[in-house]
């Protein structure tokens, strides 16, 4: 059986797609994956970070996944100094009720997370952006 090559998740929307089409399991894989394209120099300016997270994402099947997506695109944008799409602000990308994960030693606020109602005890990975 041949296997298919995927092109890297350059978009947010792709990491979503990718994940729909494997399994939630690979959804950290593929956010390595978007997060070391995004810091490839062809990907620095202004105008490929926008295009990196303008596209709306598919709904993945378990909610946390949709609001770290959500997060993710507005850190981006405040890191680069623009307006996050507003897709952002769907339904959808918020929590119903606060959830709250451990992950340690974050370099950096996660206020990207917390307005969608996820928030992080401090305990597992290094900073996301």
């Amino acid at each position: 059986m041949s296997q298919i090559i995927k092109v890297l998740p350059y978009t947010l929307a792709l990491v979503a797609e990718y994940v729909l089409e494997d399994s939630i399991k690979h959804f950290p894989l593929y956010m390595k994956e978007f997060i070391d394209a995004r810091s490839h120099p062809l990907n620095r300016p202004v105008g490929r970070q926008r295009a990196m997270i303008e596209e709306e994402p598919a709904l993945l099947p378990e909610a946390i996944y949709n609001v770290f997506l959500a997060g993710f695109a507005e850190a981006v944008a405040q890191s680069v100094g623009f307006e996050p799409p507003a897709w952002v602000e769907e339904p959808d990308r918020f929590l119903p009720r606060p959830a709250i994960m451990g992950v340690s030693k974050l370099r950096k606020p996660t206020w990207w997370l917390r307005r969608q109602g996820h928030f992080v005890a401090a305990t597992s990975f290094v900073g996301l952006c």
